[in-house]
């Protein structure tokens, strides 16, 4: 009898290896090494293994009896995998691309989304059409019920997801509001956007219910659904929510993207590009596998923040092999990870700093359905950045968290630039800051849309200075026109010099028991493109001003990342080196990863604490306590430490 296989949401740790099969390439099989595989599984020991099923060519990569295969498959590698992984107790997961499928698109272009022009689309189907019961859900019941695995990682759903005027899409559209689809220009074209969310929330329900039907404990994640490129509360009946985050630049896209899925109350996880890709390079074999600091260093912002880690490679020679040589690497890569799940699985934040992500400031910058690539997203990555950068512990709050009352956890609130917040989420804000909070808005059209009184917003070169420095920054800026006296803070300069005309930058005012400050400067926008010491001292000079009693300040290097989690009662100050080229895209390769420290960790506690040690490795830390102050000397971290307060 094969050993039981952990479920998702037991799971810590895994592999996802695809090659998308496609025509004129190799034949599915072409060498066939179930061995390697075998010493994969045996040497890295992964809680799940996902492999292809079928890519977004649309080809599957087994012998599927509905759909379209690829030509000459010369071994089920799928059966292979099962039999393999089975044995050992991993589960196994297929790599499936919904809605991103170019042989559907070929085969049936009716199936397809239609721009409003006319213009059929060549790789996306219609939520509305007949794809997901004519493909989808026959390959997935026989992915569940033929091959035996455990679910489904839809690729390509929701950030592939199109306003759509195709004749399906016409049809229900006619069949709920009685009248013609709308153009962009159009009064009711933002309704006809939300119309379009809802029929892919309907799609991903349908097909869900259809293979439950059938196979209840296959396990489901639609890609990127429920996280930043769909900041949404989660109600559909997904089992997990996962996503792949960027190849190049990989560590802060991790930092971002675990933020935001860290609070959505479902099990998450995330994988890392194991190889770097210019421009991804899906179509080519044009990927220098990372090296193991990268691998580390990347895992590292995942784990810290409780969440399952897996890393993605190739499976080359269509499909059943994959690279011995890294096999040992990625053994190293398990083992760091597993010396630290005890401490970090499960782990719950601390709550201290809270950047918003308003869902209907997403979807009015958004040009597409569900994405966060968008000027408002992208400042929240950057706010997120600059948090970390300045080692002050931050998560992600969306719509939804807010609505729940969530707020409250939380000594301040940053607000990105954005021109439109839910009418809900600023009464919401307004009355945390009466409760005793403080909200940060970190732009001039976030500020008015809270009651501040600015100027026109207009693109300028400002000349911020701060503690005798200025730094430039060419981006959104207004003058604030308050007509009562308010506190203000900081001051830019029309001129890169002292002399020359000010203005300030920030302005306070009490509001009930708290604060609210605005920032006259697109704050995310700057830091987006412009990362200097100034303007992290500065921000950091402002959260002191406004959350003087944040539980954690640590001290020693601006690389340190710091998570304040908690887990069996114990208190857990993680600490991550962020340095290395890993944001430089000319880096495909790297392995040292500087030392930070030493460190002092200063945490803000009601007793003192019986012990506080650094793991892995048990070393008792010396400290001291006096006044509801707990300081630990921290000696250099190396990659990534936790200092665990019993």
């Amino acid at each position: 009898m094969n050993p039981p296989r952990k479920r998702r949401s037991e799971s810590y740790l895994g592999i996802h290896f695809d090659f998308h099969a496609r025509k004129g390439t190799h034949p599915v099989g072409t060498i066939q090494r179930p061995d390697i595989f075998a010493e994969m599984l045996d040497t890295v020991k992964p809680d799940y293994l996902q492999c292809d099923a079928k890519g977004h060519q649309g080809l599957s990569s087994y012998p599927t009896k509905v759909g379209y295969q690829a030509p000459d498959i010369r071994v089920d590698n799928l059966k292979m995998l099962r039999e393999l992984t089975a044995e050992r107790g991993v589960a196994l997961y297929a790599h499936y691309s919904g809605l991103y499928d170019i042989t559907c698109a070929i085969e049936h272009p009716d199936w397809c989304v239609v721009d409003e022009n006319g213009v059929v689309s060549r790789t996306a189907m219609s939520v509305f059409g007949p794809y997901a019961d004519q493909i989808l859900i026959p390959q997935l019941k026989e992915i569940a019920l033929d091959y035996g695995l455990d679910g489904a990682w839809i690729d390509g759903d929701c950030w592939w997801t199109k306003v759509d005027y195709s004749v399906h899409a016409r049809d229900a559209y006619f069949k709920k509001y009685g009248r013609e689809l709308p153009m962009p220009d159009d009064e009711d074209y933002e309704q006809f956007r939300e119309f379009c969310r809802q029929g892919f929330r309907d799609y991903i329900r349908h097909y869900c219910e259809e293979v439950k039907a059938v196979a209840p404990d296959f396990q489901i994640a639609s890609n990127w659904m429920y996280t930043a490129q769909a900041p949404e509360k989660v109600e559909l009946p997904l089992d997990f929510i996962s996503g792949d985050y960027a190849p190049q630049n990989s560590y802060a896209s991790a930092r971002f993207h675990a933020r935001c899925m860290m609070q959505q109350g479902i099990s998450w996880d995330l994988m890392a590009w194991g190889q770097s890709a210019i421009d991804y390079s899906w179509l080519t074999d044009d990927r220098t596998t990372k090296e193991l600091g990268q691998y580390c260093q990347e895992a590292a912002v995942v784990l810290a923040l409780g969440g399952g880690f897996e890393f993605f490679n190739h499976q080359y020679d269509g499909g059943c092999l994959v690279q011995k040589w890294a096999i040992p690497l990625w053994g190293e890569v398990a083992r760091f990870c597993r010396e630290r799940q005890s401490f970090c699985q499960g782990a719950k934040e601390i709550p201290q700093v809270a950047v918003l992500f308003s869902q209907a400031a997403n979807n009015a910058a958004s040009p597409g359905l569900f994405s966060y690539t968008n000027p408002v997203g992208e400042r929240v990555a950057a706010l997120v950045d600059l948090c970390a950068d300045s080692q002050i512990p931050s998560t992600v709050l969306m719509t939804h968290h807010v609505l729940e009352g969530r707020l409250a956890d939380y000594g301040a609130v940053l607000v990105p630039d954005c021109d439109a917040l839910e009418k809900e989420v600023v009464d919401a804000l307004k009355r945390y800051a009466e409760a005793g909070g403080s909200v940060l808005c970190c732009g001039p059209d976030a500020a008015r849309l809270l009651g501040f009184t600015l100027g026109a917003t207009e693109r300028k070169l400002t000349y911020v200075s701060y503690d005798g420095r200025m730094a430039s920054f060419l981006g959104n800026r207004a003058d604030f026109t308050e007509p009562d006296p308010a506190e203000t803070a900081g001051e830019y300069h029309v001129g890169n010099y002292f002399e020359s005309e000010s203005h300030p930058m920030a302005l306070t005012r009490k509001t009930g028991a708290g604060r609210m400050e605005a920032l006259c400067f697109d704050l995310g926008g700057m830091y987006q493109k412009n990362r200097t010491t100034l303007i992290r001292d500065f921000f950091k000079a402002r959260v002191d001003f406004l959350f003087p009693g944040r539980a954690l300040r640590v001290t020693g290097s601006v690389y340190a990342d710091i998570s304040l989690m908690q887990k069996d009662g114990k208190t857990m100050v993680h600490i991550i080196s962020s340095a290395g080229p890993h944001s430089d895209y000319n880096v495909r390769g790297f392995t040292e990863i500087p030392k930070i420290g030493p460190l002092k960790v200063e945490l803000r506690r009601k007793t003192a604490p019986e012990r506080v040690a650094l793991q892995p490795g048990d070393a008792a830390l010396d400290f001291t306590f006096a006044d509801g102050l707990l300081t630990i000397a921290v000696p250099e971290i190396e990659i990534y430490s936790i200092v665990v307060v019993e």
